[in-house]
Formats: structure tokens, C-alpha cells, sequence
């Protein structure tokens, strides 16, 4: 396992992957509830929202894998990761403006699903030339692991950052928990 973690690019593509998700799990989990609770929007058409987003991202899947390798995973992560904080910073601005416009949400969240397949895609093809067919196993594991650490923690510091940040009204690093403050999620 040492020797997987001590290859630069699998170290770098392991800690990307819990930063990725440890920030992106909150807002995703709780997005669909700003939408029912706070812009009143029913659960049938958050849940279709969600849904054409997940199947948009099946046909970046091969679309990534052809970008790759045409262009170089370097490139593509250099390219997919700015924009996956656009979508994200856009998604923010819209809670925090408490915008009206459904479409704009259903734009933006239905944004994040390809561009994500294609940063994994490409994640993946790191790992895979970095590494030697016997460290490949270790090496995915790792970053899946990472992974689901990251998910499974963002939530929890994201709830405690939100009670101590909403009780004392200083937001400074997330807007949208002065949304949240004024809406009927906020604690």
C-alpha cells in the first residue's frame, strides 16, 4: 500500500477525490431539499431534474474516454475541474440571491453529473498509467475509499459548520448558509 500512495499522480488523484466529494456531498444532499422546502418546488419534479442529470452523464462516460484520448487527462482535469467550480459557485450565487428561476437550477444541477464522469474518467486513466497492473487493485481501492470517506464527512462538518455559522449570522465562506438561515432548513 505504501508503495501505491508513493507514486505522485495515484497520492494526488487519492486526495483530489476526498477533497471532491468531502465539499460536494453537502450541497448535494441538501439541494434537493432547499428546493422543497425553501423554492416550493415538488419532489416528483426535483426528482426528474435529478434524474435527466444522472442519465445525461452516461453519454460522457464515452465521450470523456474519447476526449482523453485525443487531448491527455492532464488537460481534460485542468479544463473539467474550473468548471465543475463555476457550476458549484453558480449554484451558490443562485441559493444566496435566492433566485426564482427553477430552469437555472435544473441547468446548473444538470450540468454536474457529465462534467463529473468526465474528471472521474479521467482519474481513472491516471491511476491506470501510473501504476503497475499489481498495484492497479490497491490503488482504485484507495481512491474509492477516499471517496466515500470524503462523502460521508462532508455532510457532518458542512451540518456543524451551518449550526455554528447560522446561530453566530458570520458566513464568510458560504453564502448560502445566509439563505439557509432565512429559509425553514436552517436550524
Amino acid at each position: 500500500m505504501n508503495s501505491v500512495v508513493a507514486i505522485r499522480p495515484v497520492a494526488a488523484v487519492i486526495a483530489a477525490e476526498f477533497m471532491r466529494t468531502f465539499t460536494r456531498s453537502a450541497a448535494w444532499i441538501f439541494m434537493p431539499l432547499y428546493l422543497e422546502r425553501v423554492r416550493h418546488i415538488p419532489y416528483g419534479f426535483i426528482g426528474l431534474i435529478f434524474t435527466v442529470a444522472s442519465m445525461a452523464a452516461f453519454p460522457f462516460a464515452l465521450l470523456g474516454g474519447n476526449l482523453i484520448d485525443r487531448l491527455g487527462s492532464r488537460k481534460i482535469l485542468l479544463t473539467v475541474s474550473p468548471l465543475l467550480s463555476i457550476v458549484f459557485f453558480s449554484m451558490s450565487f443562485l441559493v444566496y440571491s435566492e433566485a426564482r428561476s427553477i430552469y437555472l437550477y435544473a441547468a446548473f444541477i444538470s450540468s454536474f453529473p457529465p462534467l463529473a464522469t468526465v474528471q472521474a474518467t479521467a482519474d481513472s486513466v491516471v491511476v491506470t498509467h501510473a501504476t503497475e497492473l499489481d498495484q492497479r487493485i490497491t490503488a482504485f481501492s484507495l481512491t474509492r475509499i477516499s471517496a466515500n470517506v470524503g462523502f460521508s464527512a462532508g455532510p457532518v462538518l458542512g451540518g456543524a459548520l451551518s449550526v455554528l455559522w447560522v446561530t453566530t449570522s458570520y458566513s464568510p465562506c458560504l453564502p448560502s448558509l445566509q439563505s439557509a438561515k432565512r429559509s425553514s432548513i436552517g436550524p
